[in-house]
């Protein structure tokens, strides 16, 4: 049961702290380049948790294996991913 907490909370801090690279999620950094870095990192440690909650309830609720829940999870995690830094992506692709 505790790898199952680990999931919902863990995975979405790691993703917060590679895209956002601060360490606390609830403290708004003061610089405004370093901000919207941070509310990027906001937007993907969502985007995990959604997932990592999907993979839980699919495990416990409808009885499926380890790996397809995790491949659901994974696959909405993702495409919620893409979804909210749609913006930085098209801008990304304007400059080149």
């Amino acid at each position: 049961m505790l790898y199952l907490i680990g999931l919902i909370i863990v995975v979405p801090y790691f993703c917060f702290v590679f895209f956002g690279e601060g360490l606390n999620p609830f403290h708004k950094p003061r610089i405004p380049m370093l901000r919207a870095q941070w509310r990027h990192g906001r937007a993907m440690g969502l985007s995990a948790m959604l997932g990592m909650t999907v993979t839980v309830v699919l495990l416990q609720a409808a009885a499926q294996p380890f790996a397809q829940s995790l491949a659901v999870g994974i696959a909405i995690s993702v495409t919620l991913g893409v979804v909210l830094s749609a913006r930085k992506i098209a801008g990304y692709f304007q400059r080149y």
